[in-house]
Protein backbone atom coordinates (compact mmCIF):
# COMPACT_ATOMS: atom_id res chain seq x y z
CA UNK A 1 0.00 0.00 0.00
CA UNK A 2 2.68 2.43 1.00
CA UNK A 3 4.48 1.56 -2.80
CA UNK A 4 3.21 4.47 -4.16
CA UNK A 5 3.91 6.97 -1.52
CA UNK A 6 4.13 9.80 -4.36
CA UNK A 7 1.12 9.65 -5.36
CA UNK A 8 -0.85 8.87 -1.54
CA UNK A 9 -2.00 12.09 0.24
CA UNK A 10 -0.08 13.28 3.00
CA UNK A 11 -1.04 11.86 6.28
CA UNK A 12 -1.71 14.58 9.02
CA UNK A 13 -0.47 11.95 12.48
CA UNK A 14 1.80 9.46 12.63
CA UNK A 15 1.18 5.80 12.39
CA UNK A 16 4.62 5.06 12.55
CA UNK A 17 4.00 1.79 14.80
CA UNK A 18 7.59 2.45 16.17
CA UNK A 19 6.14 5.98 18.12
CA UNK A 20 3.58 3.85 19.43
CA UNK A 21 6.30 1.43 21.41
CA UNK A 22 8.20 4.71 22.86
CA UNK A 23 5.31 6.76 23.62
CA UNK A 24 4.45 5.15 27.04
CA UNK A 25 2.03 8.14 28.41
CA UNK A 26 0.29 10.12 25.75
CA UNK A 27 -0.72 13.00 28.54
CA UNK A 28 3.22 14.39 28.19
CA UNK A 29 3.13 15.12 24.45
CA UNK A 30 -0.79 16.22 24.04
CA UNK A 31 0.35 17.23 20.31
CA UNK A 32 1.00 13.71 19.44
CA UNK A 33 -1.88 11.83 17.83
CA UNK A 34 -1.86 7.86 16.92
CA UNK A 35 -4.81 6.83 14.76
CA UNK A 36 -4.64 3.21 13.75
CA UNK A 37 -5.89 1.39 10.40
CA UNK A 38 -9.07 0.17 13.00
CA UNK A 39 -9.76 3.46 14.05
CA UNK A 40 -11.44 3.48 10.55
CA UNK A 41 -9.90 6.84 9.85
CA UNK A 42 -8.98 6.92 5.46
CA UNK A 43 -8.68 10.43 4.60
CA UNK A 44 -7.53 9.38 1.22
CA UNK A 45 -10.74 7.79 0.93
CA UNK A 46 -12.87 10.84 1.72
CA UNK A 47 -10.26 13.16 -0.27
CA UNK A 48 -11.15 10.79 -3.23
CA UNK A 49 -14.84 10.89 -2.97
CA UNK A 50 -14.89 14.43 -2.43
CA UNK A 51 -12.45 14.78 -5.67
CA UNK A 52 -15.44 13.25 -7.01
CA UNK A 53 -18.23 14.82 -6.07
CA UNK A 54 -16.17 18.43 -7.39
CA UNK A 55 -15.25 16.58 -10.63
CA UNK A 56 -18.95 15.65 -11.52
CA UNK A 57 -20.51 18.93 -10.29
CA UNK A 58 -17.76 20.90 -12.66
CA UNK A 59 -19.44 18.53 -15.44
CA UNK A 60 -22.77 19.38 -14.84
CA UNK A 61 -21.75 23.06 -14.56
CA UNK A 62 -19.98 22.82 -18.08
CA UNK A 63 -23.21 21.49 -19.19
CA UNK A 64 -25.34 24.02 -17.98
CA UNK A 65 -23.22 26.95 -18.84
CA UNK A 66 -22.67 25.52 -22.66
CA UNK A 67 -26.74 25.07 -23.04
CA UNK A 68 -27.13 28.67 -21.69
CA UNK A 69 -24.58 30.30 -24.31
CA UNK A 70 -26.86 28.25 -26.93
CA UNK A 71 -30.14 29.84 -25.84
CA UNK A 72 -27.99 33.50 -25.84
CA UNK A 73 -27.05 32.43 -29.21
CA UNK A 74 -30.52 31.84 -30.12
CA UNK A 75 -32.18 34.75 -28.21
CA UNK A 76 -29.71 36.60 -30.41
CA UNK A 77 -30.34 35.19 -33.81
CA UNK A 78 -34.50 35.92 -33.17
CA UNK A 79 -33.64 39.90 -31.85
CA UNK A 80 -31.45 40.27 -34.95
CA UNK A 81 -28.47 41.46 -33.26
CA UNK A 82 -25.57 40.52 -35.42
CA UNK A 83 -21.89 39.97 -34.96
CA UNK A 84 -21.19 43.53 -35.53
CA UNK A 85 -23.66 44.56 -33.33
CA UNK A 86 -22.23 42.76 -30.40
CA UNK A 87 -18.11 44.34 -31.73
CA UNK A 88 -19.78 47.66 -31.66
CA UNK A 89 -21.28 47.32 -28.04
CA UNK A 90 -18.14 45.83 -26.86
CA UNK A 91 -15.96 48.03 -28.26
CA UNK A 92 -18.49 51.28 -26.38
CA UNK A 93 -18.66 49.18 -23.22
CA UNK A 94 -14.71 48.87 -23.10
CA UNK A 95 -13.91 52.90 -23.97
CA UNK A 96 -16.47 53.61 -21.31
CA UNK A 97 -14.59 51.46 -18.48
CA UNK A 98 -11.10 52.96 -19.74
CA UNK A 99 -12.49 56.39 -19.69
CA UNK A 100 -13.77 55.59 -16.03
CA UNK A 101 -10.74 54.57 -14.68
CA UNK A 102 -9.05 56.33 -12.52
CA UNK A 103 -5.15 56.36 -14.42
CA UNK A 104 -6.99 57.94 -17.27
CA UNK A 105 -8.92 60.65 -15.43
CA UNK A 106 -4.95 61.16 -14.08
CA UNK A 107 -3.73 61.17 -17.39
CA UNK A 108 -6.19 63.18 -18.99
CA UNK A 109 -6.11 65.67 -16.19
CA UNK A 110 -2.38 65.87 -16.41
CA UNK A 111 -2.59 66.41 -20.33
CA UNK A 112 -5.30 69.35 -19.86
CA UNK A 113 -3.11 71.11 -17.77
CA UNK A 114 0.08 70.47 -19.53
CA UNK A 115 -1.98 71.95 -22.55
CA UNK A 116 -3.35 75.00 -20.67
CA UNK A 117 0.45 75.68 -19.38
CA UNK A 118 1.62 75.19 -23.08
CA UNK A 119 -0.88 76.95 -25.42
CA UNK A 120 0.30 80.40 -24.34
CA UNK A 121 4.00 79.68 -25.30
CA UNK A 122 3.12 78.39 -28.25
CA UNK A 123 0.99 81.29 -29.14
CA UNK A 124 4.13 83.55 -28.76
CA UNK A 125 6.26 81.17 -30.26
CA UNK A 126 3.72 81.42 -33.46
CA UNK A 127 3.52 85.05 -33.30
CA UNK A 128 7.22 85.92 -33.40
CA UNK A 129 7.43 83.39 -36.18
CA UNK A 130 5.12 85.14 -38.53
CA UNK A 131 6.82 88.73 -37.09
CA UNK A 132 10.38 87.76 -38.26
CA UNK A 133 9.13 85.88 -41.85
CA UNK A 134 7.18 89.15 -42.25
CA UNK A 135 10.26 91.16 -41.93
CA UNK A 136 12.29 88.85 -44.70
CA UNK A 137 10.01 89.66 -47.29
Amino acid sequence: MDNQQSTKMPKPFDTDPDLNATSTDTNTNPQQFILQEEDGFKPEDDYRQELMKVQDEIVTLRQVLTAKIKRENELKTLLGVGFVDELKQDWNATVHDIKASTAYQKTADTFHAASNKLAPALQTVNTTVKSRFGTFR
